[in-house]
């Protein structure tokens, strides 16, 4: 077996998969170009870094159960002139989880707090944070469920352990008084954590914007 090979099946070994696939072209380009060794083997770790950070986030973003993509430029601030622009710019830039603040959206159905929260999930995706939605009553079935089967505990450590938690449709429809308990168990557990991104369906007119200490 020739050096060649040899270092692609060392490649793979190392679990540095993508600089593996693209090796074969790289070399012609390093002989095209004449790269001295430490070039080429910076620009080979550069493409594996980005590649890696690429996977990282699409695995994010696939945990992250978001039911559509959008971003905040999608969203129509003209369609909404009462939500202030420059707050939820500002929540853009994520300084409230570096703050642990969490977020309250209050507003009628259809006025974008989804909209809002997801381009503001996006965000914190992209920037390296572990995020999951989810829709309150599932959220309560799911732990009613975990609770009857005795796995409670677990199911509470696995959504008090995302970066960011984003809970919709909270009071769409009525909790039961034991499902209320096991919401506000998990609410308190992340109050601890100081992490939550929570959006509340309670105001009859407009969009309100409430950001709460912890």
């Amino acid at each position: 077996m020739s050096n060649y090979y040899h270092l692609l099946n060392k490649l793979e070994d190392l679990n540095l998969k993508h600089t593996r696939e693209i090796l074969p072209e790289y070399l012609d380009i390093i002989v095209q170009e004449n790269l001295s060794f430490v070039e080429a083997l910076n620009h080979l770790m550069t493409e594996e870094i980005n590649s890696r950070n690429e996977r990282q986030k699409e695995n994010r973003l696939r945990k992250a159960n978001l039911p559509f993509k959008k971003t905040i430029n999608d969203f129509d601030f003209g369609f909404q002139p009462k939500i202030n622009r420059t707050e939820i710019l500002d929540l853009c830039t994520l300084r409230f989880m570096d703050a642990n603040n969490n977020i309250l959206f209050i507003g009628n159905s259809g006025v974008g707090k989804t909209h809002l929260a997801i381009a503001i999930t996006l965000e914190a995706i992209t920037k390296g944070y572990s995020c999951h939605f989810v829709l309150s009553n599932e959220l309560v079935n799911r732990l009613n469920r975990a609770n009857q089967r005795g796995n409670l505990d677990r199911l509470l450590k696995k959504y008090a352990s995302y970066d960011l938690l984003i809970i919709d449709e909270i009071g769409y429809l009525p909790f039961t008084p034991d499902g209320a308990k096991l919401f506000f168990q998990l609410i308190n557990l992340r109050y601890e954590k100081k992490l939550l991104l929570q959006r509340i369906f309670l105001c009859l007119n407009g969009l309100k914007l409430f950001k709460i200490k912890n």
